[in-house]
């Protein structure tokens, strides 16, 4: 096992996920990992933070004469869709209507933030490290007929007037369709006043409308899927996002009682349904500074358990004359140990 996460490991395209070792070991059985619905996460505040993020935004495209006529719509629909959840009704459409599931991890990989955190002070404390470029997709053993939303690992902005920039360019976007859509509703109208059809009899098709419901509903889900308070800012958070998912939701142990979650898993592309969880992208392992001397060996009995290699794997090549067997070492998981001193007391 190396001693410290070094620089060769920093430099590879990996996010950590901070857990333990009991955590790793379901993981690890079950082939999948655990993201949780928002309202359940450690920032209560953080639907606030996007929304206030989407408010500003929005009002300072009011002030400019291409999107303000935008703007003023966007505004009053989120108002009535926040307060009222706009077509969504009763306790299940609030339930699954909204609901936002989020799989984190950072993108350091000897956090001691995250350690004292998510890992407990816990001496099986260990931070997972995943291949970012490999997709994850939903699993779903009972049902692959629903499309989830997935939002691909995505770095978190803390800071509020960062946020609200991308709100802005992100809007910019939805004002662009809303504005064509609304020229193409005003002119069919006027087009009917014009071949003398009373005003009104004359039937006007709020195509903008529709941007609202789809569009903007899309640019609600991207801001939400970077925003938290900058309270959290040393968690250098990175974060799959999955709306639309609420038929996969399952359940695991909290504090305050059962939380609601789905279980994500490797395939083809991202955002996928697997009805089969397939080997997770996982490429080291990092112990937390004050595990167990134990902890080591666990990890790697874990791992060879479940069929993740942990010595370098033989290959033949048999492009030559005659077969060769050699040993590659990049397909195994390597062990490293926290370079924090930390004394759990």
């Amino acid at each position: 096992m190396s001693t410290y996460p070094d620089e060769a490991l920093r430099a590879r395209n990996l996010v950590w996920h901070y857990t333990t070792l009991e955590s790793l070991q379901l993981i690890l059985e079950s082939g999948t990992l655990m993201a949780t619905e928002v309202g359940y996460q450690n920032d209560p505040l953080e639907p606030d933070t996007a929304y206030e993020a989407i408010r500003l935004g929005l009002h300072k495209l009011a002030e400019q004469p291409s999107y303000g006529r935008f703007a003023n719509s966007a505004l009053h629909w989120q108002k009535e869709w926040r307060n009222h959840f706009g077509f969504i009704r009763g306790h299940s459409g609030r339930l699954t209507g909204t609901s936002r599931f989020i799989f984190c991890a950072s993108t350091d990989p000897d956090n001691l933030y995250a350690w004292r955190t998510y890992a407990a002070g816990s001496r099986t404390g260990c931070a997972i490290g995943l291949d970012a470029s490999v997709p994850l997709g939903l699993f779903s053993p009972a049902n692959e007929a629903g499309v989830p939303n997935f939002s691909p690992w995505t770095t978190v902005e803390y800071d509020q007037e960062a946020l609200v920039r991308i709100a802005v360019d992100t809007l910019k976007k939805v004002g662009d369709v809303w504005n064509r859509e609304a020229a193409r509703g005003d002119r069919e109208a006027q087009a009917q006043e014009d071949a003398g059809i009373p005003e009104s009899l004359v039937e006007y098709n709020d195509y903008a409308f529709g941007v609202l419901l789809s569009e903007f509903g899309e640019a609600i889900a991207e801001v939400t899927a970077v925003a938290k308070h900058s309270s959290f800012r040393d968690e250098h958070e990175t974060r799959v996002t999955v709306s639309d998912g609420a038929f996969a939701v399952t359940f695991s142990p909290g504090r305050d009682g059962p939380r609601p979650r789905v279980r994500l898993t490797s395939t083809p592309a991202w955002g996928k349904v697997a009805t089969k969880p397939m080997p997770l992208p996982i490429r080291a392992i990092v112990l937390a500074p004050n595990a167990s001397s134990q902890a080591s060996t666990t990890a790697h009995w874990l791992l060879h358990a479940n069929d993740y290699p942990i010595d370098p794997v033989q290959v033949i090549d048999e492009s030559g004359p005659e077969p060769i067997l050699w040993e590659d070492p990049t397909q195994m998981i390597e062990l490293y140990h926290s370079a924090h001193p930390y004394r759990d007391v």
